[in-house]
């Protein structure tokens, strides 16, 4: 042939059903410039676009692929237009991944009518059926071309007639995001505190994962002597913490976040306590927080008085005050106050302590544990009767504690007995008086006062006169006794007599009492005239 023309075939395949690859074509016959079209390619479905999706929400991942799809492979044959009979002739097939991603199995399906042999191919040709020669190119790549070199020979003179196609797999592929959960939960506690203080709990939780935390919930456990509490709700009955504040849910913590807040815990007794903080998210991650140790102190304070059993009124009287800490702990702000009864005077105070309307106060900073303090305070009582001075001691977290000592209070029994002749010298057969006098100088009630007057012979009793009625009986002038004499109250008493002789006669006065266990006795001389 002088003039050698190639006939050249182009066919698009398609897919024809989603992982079920069958052969579509659309093809063209080309002859130098002519162009013949043969078929359209199928167009695909759009796809429906994606919703938004929630943080938390659990969605469902939806991608989608119409078929047949359009352009994913484009086939080529190129062969002479005329060959002699039973001569060798070549011709190639060229398929082109016309996708963006790769294509797997790819498949050359060629016909072989009666007068068609093939000789040789490279690859190498498999009989796929009666008919039919295969040749399997694997996978393409993106926009990768492979041909197909076949050599053939025309066993008869008829019109060589074979159509090519191509079956490949091109699969529908989803990725799905594996989310991993994960997170930090730490708590912070003071390591001490007392019983009246309250305990700040931080927490800190930490999504370090690549997922959000959604509808985080939060709850505590409390052990500690022997007792377990969980949870921030707690009963007022029979706990040892109570919640002063409870934390709300987490809503959403998204990876990387931190979210920080604090709950404050009241203890309600002393002891040592481990707290944990626990938080499950809505995904079902479960979270446990270090422990923390807080050791509740109770501090506390111990105090006794003393003072004299008795003593005198008007005589100073002494207590003494002994504080203790007794505790585990330091008390601050230690404050002790001495109630001051009615019946006495303050005097002084040791160790600062003052005044303060009808109390003695001492104030101290601060008391260590296991510290000792010495106080005293004086008094001078002003009336008979009880002087009860009751002392307290308190400090911050404390408990007051209170002490009392008593002193009796005593008056004394001094009384003053005199004795004065009113007319002296007196003159025989005159008439004379003689007054008695009793005065209490003490600062007790004198009882029973018995008053006796021991007259001299050289006289004669007349008559008496006074707070009680007296007898004279063999010389001897005895008074009924007076019940009681007060302090600085006098009694007085008068007796008559008649001088019968001259000379002295001395008049004998005794005095006794239910308070003197000595009788008082007093004389009195006077001169009797002719």
């Amino acid at each position: 042939m002088d003039t050698k023309k190639t006939l050249h075939l182009t066919c698009v395949a398609l897919v024809t059903a989603a992982l079920l690859f069958l052969p579509g074509c659309g093809c063209w016959e080309q002859a130098e410039q002519e162009t013949r079209f043969l078929g359209p390619p199928v167009e695909a479905e759009p796809v429906a676009a994606m919703p938004p999706r929630d943080a938390c929400a659990m969605q469902t991942l939806s991608v989608t692929q119409a078929y047949p799809m359009q352009s994913v492979l484009k086939v080529e044959k190129q062969a002479p237009e005329n060959v002699f009979l039973n001569n060798a002739f070549e011709y190639d097939i060229t398929v082109t991944n016309l996708s963006d991603e790769p294509v797997h199995n790819v498949a050359v399906h060629d016909s072989l009518p009666e007068n068609l042999k093939i000789e040789r191919s490279q690859p190498q040709w498999l009989e796929a059926a009666q008919g039919r020669a295969q040749w399997n190119l694997g996978t393409l790549a993106p926009q990768e071309s492979r041909t197909v070199n076949v050599t053939a020979m025309a066993t008869g003179p008829a019109s060589i007639a074979s159509c090519v196609d191509v079956t490949y797999d091109k699969p529908l592929c989803a990725a799905i995001n594996v989310m991993q959960p994960q997170g930090q939960l730490r708590l912070v506690a003071p390591d001490q505190v007392l019983t009246c203080d309250n305990i700040p709990l931080r927490y800190t939780l930490t999504n370090s994962g690549n997922a959000p935390l959604c509808d985080v919930s939060l709850q505590h456990a409390i052990q500690g002597e022997g007792h377990t509490e969980k949870g921030f709700a707690m009963p007022a009955d029979d706990t040892t913490m109570a919640s002063l504040q409870t934390p709300t849910t987490i809503d959403l913590l998204q990876p990387g976040q931190s979210r920080e807040f604090e709950t404050i815990l009241s203890p309600r007794t002393s002891g040592e306590y481990t707290i944990t903080a626990m938080a499950e998210s809505v995904q079902g991650l479960k979270l446990e927080s270090n422990t923390v140790t807080v050791n509740v102190q109770q501090p506390s304070l111990e105090i006794s008085a003393d003072a004299p059993e008795m003593r005198y009124v008007g005589r100073n009287t002494t207590h003494d005050i002994r504080l203790v800490n007794n505790g585990p702990v330091e008390v601050r702000d230690a404050r002790v106050t001495a109630d001051l009864p009615a019946n006495v005077t303050f005097v002084n105070a040791t160790d600062g302590g003052s005044l303060i309307a009808r109390q003695v106060v001492w104030e101290f900073p601060s008391i260590a544990a296991g510290q000792k303090r010495n106080l005293s305070f004086t008094v001078m009582p002003q009336s008979i009767g009880r002087v009860d001075a009751t002392v307290t001691a308190e400090g911050h977290c404390a408990k007051g504690v209170s002490a009392t000592a008593a002193t009796e209070i005593r008056g004394i029994a001094a009384l003053l007995l005199e004795v004065v002749d009113v007319n002296d010298p007196i003159e025989i057969n005159a008439d004379g008086s003689y007054l008695i006098t009793v005065t209490n100088q003490g600062s007790a009630t004198t009882s029973d006062i018995t008053v006796t007057c021991q007259l001299p012979a050289a006289m004669n009793y007349l008559s008496s006169s006074g707070p009680s009625l007296g007898r004279f009986r063999e010389g001897a002038l005895t008074f009924q006794p007076l019940r009681s004499l007060a302090p600085g109250q006098t009694a007085s008493w008068r007796v008559m007599v008649k001088a019968r002789q001259s000379g002295e006669a001395q008049i004998m006065v005794k005095m006794t009492c239910k308070e003197l266990s000595t009788p008082m006795t007093e004389t009195e001389v006077t001169t009797l005239y002719e």
